[in-house]
């Protein structure tokens, strides 16, 4: 594998200026404002899923957009146990059909969340091989090779190829890197690239825990695949990305993001290569990968993004100052790609809802036309509602039951 050492990735406070591709994440929190919808497009719309004993979304799930669908991952329960599976729907919210399954035969899946391919018109499952399925069901066939080269959140389909980004070590205590795996839809070779794009002092032993203790904080956006772990024994903490966090994505269709977890960084990622795309400027408060190494207690004046939601011309995302707990500051907020302006707000409040006065908004993720899309439940709509009994509910959800599916929020231009 060929490796590639990048210069320093993450941002310095001291710069008074900021450069092309530099969110100013701490310059906004600074000057936080309301946001509202209107900030996000011209349009909110809902839309609720359709609600039949066969597309019953479970309590935890994980929603993926598509060009003409949306594709609802079960990834389980609360309570552990719960239904595995994954469901389509149309635009409109009309049920379309359960795509593929669980098991052991040669049309099977070991896991329900998605990857979408090139064209976002069908997707592809990880089981014994990649298994591609049409949003209506149907099967479309499986990759060459037995295996896969990651797992759903670190994998992407562009052009004709899978690409997956992993993080690992040179060597057992070498520096930290992230690996970079390609392979063509009917190839049975996988290219690797090493990346060391994260300098650090500390030694790369292995963390041994004797009694230990696990948190699973959610990240800000309501509804969002975004999760955290925490894994505390004594006074030694570590933090890792939750199993369904995103931590590759595709910015329409050709480009490919990486962002390592709580890195300030986000690298634009090709078959061979890696380079920066823009950074997450937290000023004095941000993580350094030293500190994260260290597996201390995060300072509660850290400043960091939690999630990101991205779309040719803006990026969506919310920022915590402290770890994510009850007494943490949340934030949401827009950075412009086009002017290069940089906007936070409360993240209690989200993104106020100016235009139909109804439940604020927080963006989970994006269709491939830009359009951003958030989610409700009626959970969610019952708590509104009895903190403002005055509100007036959307027509096209106002009478719907108590059990109904999650409702779709589009907001768009």
């Amino acid at each position: 594998a060929a490796v590639l050492a990048l210069a320093a990735a993450s941002c310095s406070s001291e710069s008074s200026e900021k450069a092309s591709g530099v969110i100013d994440v701490a310059g906004a929190v600074a000057q936080a404002q309301d946001l509202k919808v209107s900030d996000l497009g011209k349009t909110i719309k809902y839309v609720p899923l359709e609600t039949t004993d066969s597309s019953l979304v479970s309590d935890k799930f994980v929603l993926v957009a598509g060009d003409g669908a949306f594709l609802v991952a079960n990834v389980g329960s609360e309570f552990g146990g719960g239904e595995i599976s994954c469901l389509s729907f149309g635009t409109d919210g009309k049920f379309i059909a359960r795509v593929g399954h669980l098991g052991q035969d040669p049309e099977s899946y070991w896991y329900p969340l998605p990857i979408m391919a090139p064209d976002y018109k069908s997707a592809y499952f990880f089981g014994q091989n990649m298994q591609h399925y049409a949003f209506d069901g149907s099967y479309l066939g499986k990759s060459p090779r037995d295996g896969f080269i990651g797992y759903p959140g670190v994998s992407v389909a562009v052009d004709t190829m899978f690409i997956a980004v992993r993080n690992s070590r040179v060597g057992k205590y070498g520096p930290r890197v992230f690996s970079i795996y390609a392979e063509g839809f009917n190839s049975t070779v996988v290219d690797t690239t090493d990346v060391i794009p994260y300098p650090s002092d500390q030694d790369g032993g292995p963390v041994m825990y004797n009694e230990l203790r696990i948190y699973n904080p959610k990240g800000i956006m309501r509804n969002g695949r975004t999760s955290y772990q925490e894994y505390r024994e004594g006074n030694s903490v570590t933090y890792q990305g939750g199993r369904n966090l995103e931590s590759v994505w595709r910015v329409g269709k050709e480009a490919v993001h990486h962002r390592g977890v709580l890195n300030d960084t986000v690298f634009a990622i090709t078959p061979t290569s890696a380079e920066i795309a823009y950074i997450f400027d937290c000023g004095e408060g941000r993580l350094t990968q030293q500190l994260l190494e260290k597996q201390e207690e995060m300072p509660s004046s850290s400043l960091f993004v939690t999630d990101i939601v991205e779309t040719s011309d803006r990026i969506v995302f919310a920022a915590s100052r402290g770890w994510i707990r009850a007494d943490h500051t949340p934030y949401v907020g827009i950075y412009d790609k086009k002017t290069g302006e940089t906007r936070a707000g409360d993240g209690y409040k989200g993104f106020v809802d100016d235009l139909t006065g109804f439940i604020s908004f927080y963006p989970i993720t994006a269709l491939p036309d830009g359009r951003l899309v958030g989610l409700i439940t009626m959970d969610d709509i019952d708590k509104y509602l009895e903190e403002n009994p005055d509100a007036k509910v959307p027509a096209e959800i106002a009478e719907l039951e108590e059990d109904a599916n999650p409702i779709l929020v589009i907001v768009g231009d």
